[in-house]
């Protein structure tokens, strides 16, 4: 057995867990949760705690799908669309005040040791509006292709490209006001 060779290990686990190996079924969740802790990471801005939440909240709805997914290939797409979905809900069902809440925490001060360019840009990337920092996200810290991303998002690719380059474009813009300052 050579998964190395396999292009995609994920949906090679993904084919076996939907066969029915419970061993594959446990090793893709636990893979999967570490992804998802990150991306959620990334859209809840650093709030551990919230990524956490959303994570599991996550992992429930896809353990309660799974037995749909009809094809592993689409394994990570179709989880990630769960996760942006969860997002959603959660960003629109909070109030204002729950807002200010959950941002507190994760305004912890950054480590001095990060690369001063990763923390601005990272600062830049959480002050975006939601479409754009899904999009750079997924596309830059996730690796996902344009058309996994439009599976996941429910938009097109050519949009997603659009997105990807105007929220870079609007990072550039805010970089180099700050040198300017």
């Amino acid at each position: 057995m050579s998964v190395g060779l396999e292009v995609d290990p994920a949906s090679a686990v993904a084919g076996k867990a939907i066969r029915g190996d419970a061993a594959a079924r446990d090793r893709l969740f636990e893979e999967t949760y570490l992804r998802l802790l990150r991306y959620l990471g990334k859209l809840t801005n650093g709030n551990s705690a919230l990524a956490e939440e959303l994570s599991q909240e996550t992992m429930v709805r896809v353990i309660r799908s799974f037995e749909r997914l009809r094809d592993p290939e689409r394994f990570i797409p179709w989880v990630f669309r769960i996760a942006t979905h969860v997002w959603r809900d959660y960003h629109r069902a909070r109030t204002a005040k729950e807002a200010v809440d959950a941002a507190a925490p994760g305004a912890a001060a950054e480590p001095a040791e990060r690369r001063e360019l990763t923390d601005r840009v990272l600062r830049e990337l959480s002050r975006l509006p939601e479409v754009y920092r899904v999009a750079l996200t997924l596309r830059f810290l996730e690796g996902m292709e344009y058309e996994d991303m439009a599976e996941v998002l429910e938009v097109s690719a050519v949009t997603l490209r659009s997105h990807v380059a105007r929220g870079r474009q609007m990072i550039r813009r805010q970089l180099e006001g700050d040198v300017e300052s």
